[in-house]
């Protein structure tokens, strides 16, 4: 039966083009015989298989469906919706700014994914800016299960050397259990590479919310950042743009950082202007 459904999903999804510049790529378009819709077919390894099984049953607005999967001589596959749009790390990479309430968008949006993935008790362990599409309806989509996990309960350590640099709770790194604190580290480390381009260990937003949270977030020990996804939310909703900050990212016509973010940098290195409270 497995090997019948394999065949039948790989002469019904036929492969367009690699979605990765990569010569061991495993990662293509594909196109429906059926209907001609479009998908991304993308293998995995043995142990995320389970994972993405429990996912054909999930359904959000800011996840990617997982349409079917199947195995075929010791190799898994996904067949994944298709999401036309642009990731926010290609975003970045042009030098593009987004916009305050583009982010306060984004990052509830991406609260919202993770407080549903949560509830179903599934960790993702994997938010940077290249695993968040924003499709073409200005939809955010959290996208790649590819280091996601179950969690279990009682159990001290799970990971090793897992994540992305920079966005990586240490916990996965070997000094404990990922839970659903592991992902609002790379949320709060999302939001600060957002508002400043670069990582918290680098620069911190000047605006006192922003950075109250985002030190919240990434606090070392799992116990002093929020205990929930929906509490973090809370604090995105309570916050009304006031334009205090901009961020020091080059704009894609090339041209330089505006000036009032290379005063604020001054302003960060004098005692009382580093915490941003305007009353010190």
């Amino acid at each position: 039966m497995g090997n019948l459904k394999a065949e039948y999903l790989e002469q019904t999804y036929i492969d367009l083009a690699p979605l990765k510049d990569a010569e061991d790529c495993r990662t293509y378009l594909t196109r429906s015989q059926v209907d001609g819709s479009l998908a991304v077919r993308k293998e995995i390894i043995a142990l995320q298989y389970p994972l993405y099984q429990q996912l054909i049953d999930l359904s959000h607005p800011s996840l990617a469906r997982v349409l079917d999967t199947y195995a075929k001589d010791g190799r898994y596959f996904v067949l994944e919706e298709y999401v036309s749009g642009s990731t926010i790390g290609s975003y970045l990479k042009r030098g593009y700014h987004f916009q305050e309430e583009e982010i306060l968008s984004f990052i509830s949006q991406l609260c919202s994914a993770l407080s549903f993935l949560h509830a179903h008790n599934i960790i993702h362990r994997d938010i940077t800016p290249e695993n968040l599409l924003i499709s073409t309806d200005n939809v955010l989509k959290l996208i790649d299960f590819g280091i996601s996990r179950s969690k279990k309960e009682g159990q001290s350590q799970d990971t090793t050397l897992l994540g992305t640099v920079g966005y990586a709770a240490p916990e996965q790194f070997g000094f404990g259990q990922t839970d659903e604190r592991t992902d609002i580290y790379a949320t709060g480390v999302l939001l600060n590479v957002l508002l400043t381009g670069s990582l918290p260990k680098d620069d911190l937003p000047f605006d006192p919310r922003y950075r109250q949270i985002v030190l919240k977030c990434t606090s070392i020990s799992p116990a002093d950042r929020y205990s929930s996804v929906s509490e973090l939310k809370s604090q995105i909703m309570a916050i009304k743009p006031t334009r205090i900050y901009q961020a020091e990212i080059v704009e894609p016509s090339g041209k330089a950082p505006r000036k009032d973010s290379l005063i604020r940098r001054f302003f960060r290195h004098v005692p009382g202007f580093r915490t941003g409270n305007p009353g010190k």
